[in-house]
């Protein structure tokens, strides 16, 4: 039976961890993202085990807090601890703060495991690390690697691959240097900031540069032109013509 649902947007897995366990609450908590489903099993108020995917125990319940920040829970308190899932055994106060951190680290873009809506791209390489030894890749890794390509996000790859495997490949890549992947690629945010006047490919781009005090034009300008100064336009009005005043002749 459901006693608990709603939404992680806002609101975060530590404090619906923290609520559960203050109740001293026995059950599932359920977190669903999409097609996929993560559980925190708790008993009497301890969490107990968690399952995501192929992942179990603690490693599973890092990756319910980094990577699915604004999934949906449900809590039912009628689902019992599988033996199996029993593998956290860190005490209230301690898996509290280590939550705690872990969301943190999340927010601030520094999570070890990338979150479905970011966008990851790959490092370009320079010459001087062509000297360096081959990095040997496993082949799920190297398949993750390949799907990169600095506009998908996170969550199409998952998808696109069918594991989640793909969270733990990506932060192996970041961590070699191969990949980069923070809160700053965002696929809400996915494009870099850019210059005014640098243009963008395949479309015409505007530049201006007021003159203090006067009002400027804009004006699109080619790619690859160099950005142009804008002079204020002046209007001159041309003076109407004047007609010649004939003097009225005298009365006789």
């Amino acid at each position: 039976m459901t006693e608990l649902s709603g939404t992680l947007e806002g609101v975060g897995l530590p404090a619906i961890v923290r609520f559960l366990t203050g109740l001293k609450k026995t059950g599932c908590l359920r977190i669903v993202h999409n097609d996929w489903r993560g559980e925190i099993f708790f008993d009497h108020g301890l969490v107990t085990g968690a399952s995501l995917a192929s992942r179990h125990g603690l490693t599973a319940l890092d990756a319910l807090v980094q990577a699915l920040p604004g999934g949906s829970f449900t809590f039912d308190g009628a689902i019992q601890t599988a033996p199996r899932e029993a593998t956290i055994s860190l005490g209230p106060e301690a898996l509290q703060a280590h939550l705690d951190d872990l969301a943190s680290s999340a927010a601030n873009g520094t999570a070890r495991l990338p979150s479905f809506g970011w966008v990851p791209a790959v490092v370009g390489q320079d010459s001087s690390t062509s000297a360096d030894e081959p990095l040997p890749l496993d082949r799920g890794t190297l398949q993750t690697l390949l799907a990169v390509d600095g506009r998908r996000t996170v969550d199409e790859i998952v998808a696109q691959r069918g594991s989640l495997d793909v969270l733990w490949h990506l932060a192996n890549l970041v961590e070699v240097g191969l990949v980069r992947t923070n809160a700053d690629t965002a696929a809400t945010d996915a494009m870099e900031p850019m210059a005014v006047g640098e243009p963008i490919a395949g479309e015409p781009i505007t530049t201006v540069e007021p003159v203090a005090g006067q009002p400027a034009r804009v004006v699109p300008i080619a790619a690859g032109a160099e950005p142009l100064r804008l002079e204020p336009t002046v209007v001159v009005a041309e003076p109407e013509p004047v007609k010649p005043i004939v003097a009225a002749p005298e009365p006789v």
